[in-house]
């Protein structure tokens, strides 16, 4: 692998999560004359194109990191529809790699005043830091995936990794 792509998404994130609403709003527009007795009109075409095409935008469109272990170069991109937009720059010496741990109360609030669902989450965090600041922070839900990668960047830009782990 000589260019790993780590993508910050979070299927229901607020733009995300709009852009699920409206591919299925725009469904349900184009399907409502099946059920009613509602014929097709252009305004019913265009509305529920509109949502769905505007849908699709926003649910694959989404910001993330990429990492050239060849070249040593990252790339901070945003993907719209696939096609990613970023420029490359180059990676200084790096001097320190570490994976951490970092435990939090996750809640949900769908009403935006009451949490009704709460838990503790773990992630896992990997840094990476030059001479003079840090380079890059890259977030896991899975310990094994950021062991992983963490494992591979120690190796291609040969540097120790430390763990700090609980």
């Amino acid at each position: 692998m000589t260019v790993y792509s780590h993508a910050y998404v979070n299927l229901f994130s607020s733009w995300r999560f709009l852009g699920l609403l409206l591919i299925v709003a725009g469904l349900f527009v184009a399907t409502t004359p099946m059920f009613f007795a509602i014929s097709y009109s252009a305004k019913l075409i265009l509305v529920s194109s509109i949502s769905f095409f505007l849908g699709v935008f926003l649910a694959f469109s989404y910001e993330g990191l990429q990492l050239d272990f060849v070249n040593k170069r990252k790339r901070e991109f945003t993907s719209v529809l696939g096609l990613k937009f970023g420029e490359w720059v180059g990676i200084e010496h790096l001097t320190t790699l570490s994976i951490s741990s970092h435990s939090r109360l996750a809640q949900n609030t769908p009403n935006g005043i009451t949490p009704t669902l709460s838990a503790v989450e773990t992630l896992f965090k990997i840094t990476a830091h030059s001479t003079h600041s840090k380079v890059f922070t890259l977030w896991f839900h899975k310990k094994e995936k950021a062991r992983q990668l963490g494992n591979l960047m120690s190796g291609h830009f040969n540097v120790s990794l430390q763990e700090h782990l609980d």
